[in-house]
């Protein structure tokens, strides 16, 4: 049992922990256990917050201490070690009453969980499991996919007249999770919670007032949908989160398994591994065959190659591939052995001049379920020059891998080629003796001189490249005064030759940065 499902068992007000993992720890109640006790597994001892404070009481290696308080525990101050400080409403005598309560409940939840496991080894499909587990915990339960559509549905739910059983049931009857009860969800932040806890949490529906216990299913780090039990029959325990928490795993296995996670791959992946691969040599034959999927030939696209963890390979990216695929119309994607290639349609170019940088950036901008689908799955897009021609998409590709090989953790999530084209350019050129042909020696110099002697110079002239003509803007943002700017910039005249009014050594500077930050040579000492 986790020592999360304890605090949550005996409903504490608050709790003040210094180590956040210790939350999620595995425990024992009785110390007859301690024999058995496995090596990741923890004694748990109550205590009241005072005897802590005072250093009566300190935690064993294989001990956490539960200090209790009858009172909000200071902000300012948070334990330290295997310790966890809780508030609790009543005497320490009654806190003390209520732990020894658990572990009777502890063992009834360990036969609920062995039932659960017992249903999903005999289940067939999906609807067999999700009936099993609500014969488990009694209330109702919808599992939804990431398409926001029910996979399946147990239980008795709410009847009668009123508004949340008219909801519910439209929901069922129609298949698909209401805008409304989306946008309830969405309004209460439940789904953002639940990623950042990354487990399972009840919430209260500011709409209606129903209270649901929701967990995100996962298979293999990517999310796959919801599981979502209404308390009606009964309020539902610090004990059945865990449960829960149990079946969402169950669950992802399931979809997994099933292919029930969402849409099948869209047939045009495999034209996109012969663009990368540059197996087409002419128009005419490429163009038949786009003409067979419905791709336009007038419509322009860009290349977006998505990296994620060092572990992802070829099945996980495959995966990540199906995901994209619901997000928008007409993308094409394939998956390759360290990333994800996505042939993005960013519309038909009707300007005069050259836009496609302002339309790529505004089109993916827009995309909210796309910037969700790189956010919820935790990894990075690089966007290549646009295209026009599909012939040049191996060519975007090895723009896509100069980028990934040059990449920053301040990077943003969604990185461009063109606003990083001199770090990629330095990445891809080879030894550092050939980059450093890249960098004006005189800001090599000065960032050097920063590195030893404290000074801002370096950021001082990149604000002027920032804000040109604006001496007040570049100086606000580096919360300086304008005199202190105007200092710096002539300093840097005086010292290293570089003029922040003339053309050419504005260039330099810039190209130089850039180059720098490619070399992985950026603000270090050199």
């Amino acid at each position: 049992m986790k020592l999360r499902t304890v605090v949550n068992e005996l409903m504490c007000k608050s709790t003040s922990v210094g180590r956040e993992h210790l939350l999620d720890v595995d425990i024992l109640l009785t110390p007859e256990s301690r024999a058995s006790m496995p090596s990741n597994t923890y004694l748990l001892r109550p205590c009241t917050y005072n005897d802590y404070i005072s250093g009566k009481v300190t935690a064993a290696r294989d001990e956490i201490v539960l200090a209790h308080s009858a009172e909000e525990i200071p902000t300012d101050t948070c334990p330290v070690g295997n310790v966890v400080a809780v508030t609790y409403e009543g005497s320490f005598h009654d806190f003390c009453r209520a732990f020894l309560e658990l572990p009777p409940k502890l063992a009834v939840c360990e036969l609920m969980r062995e039932r659960i496991f017992e249903t999903f080894l005999a289940s067939y499909d999906l609807a067999h499991f999700v009936k099993g587990l609500n014969s488990v915990l009694q209330n109702p339960i919808i599992v939804a996919n990431t398409e926001l559509r029910v996979l399946a549905s147990a239980g008795e739910f709410p009847t009668g007249e009123s508004i949340d059983a008219a909801e519910i049931r439209g929901v069922l009857k129609s298949g698909y999770i209401s805008e409304a009860v989306s946008r309830a969800f969405e309004l209460d932040n439940v789904n953002h919670n639940i990623r950042l806890a990354k487990h399972s949490l009840l919430s209260t529906s500011s709409i209606h007032h129903n209270v649901w216990a929701s967990a995100i299913i996962y298979s293999h780090n990517l999310e796959l949908g919801r599981l979502d039990v209404l308390a009606y029959k009964h309020p539902i325990s610090g004990f059945e989160l865990e449960l829960i928490d149990f079946a969402s795993s169950l669950l992802g296995i399931m979809l997994d398994r099933l292919g029930a996670g969402g849409e099948r791959a869209q047939a045009g992946s495999s034209l996109l591994a012969d663009l990368l691969a540059g197996t087409f040599t002419d128009e005419t034959s490429l163009y038949q065959q786009t003409s067979l999927l419905g791709i336009k030939r007038d419509m322009c696209y860009c290349l977006i190659c998505v990296k994620g963890s060092i572990d992802a390979d070829r099945p996980h990216y495959n995966k990540l591939g199906k995901i994209a695929a619901r997000t928008v119309k007409g993308l094409l994607w394939s998956a390759q052995d360290d990333m994800l290639a996505i042939l993005y349609p960013t519309g038909v170019n009707t300007a005069t001049g050259f836009d496609a940088y302002h339309r790529t950036k505004r089109v993916l901008s827009a995309h909210k379920h796309f910037k969700s689908f790189i956010e919820h799955n935790q990894v990075r897009a690089f966007v290549s020059e646009p295209i026009e021609n599909l012939l040049s998409v191996s060519a975007r590709l090895a723009q896509c891998r100069a980028l990934i090989a040059s990449a920053r953790d301040s990077w943003p999530p969604m990185v461009y080629f063109w606003e990083k084209r001199y770090a990629a350019l330095a990445g891809a050129i080879g030894d550092i003796d050939h980059r450093d042909m890249l960098v004006d020696q005189r800001v090599l110099a000065m960032n050097r001189y920063d590195q030893e002697h404290g000074t801002n110079y370096f950021e001082t002239m990149m604000a002027s490249i920032r804000y040109p003509g604006s001496p007040q803007e570049a100086a606000e943002s580096l919360s300086i005064h304008r005199n202190t700017y105007f200092y710096r910039v002539n300093k840097v005249r005086e010292l290293f030759y570089l003029d922040y009014k003339n053309g050419d050594d504005r260039l330099a500077l810039s190209f130089s940065a850039q180059v720098l930050e490619g070399m992985k040579l950026y603000r270090e000492r050199l």
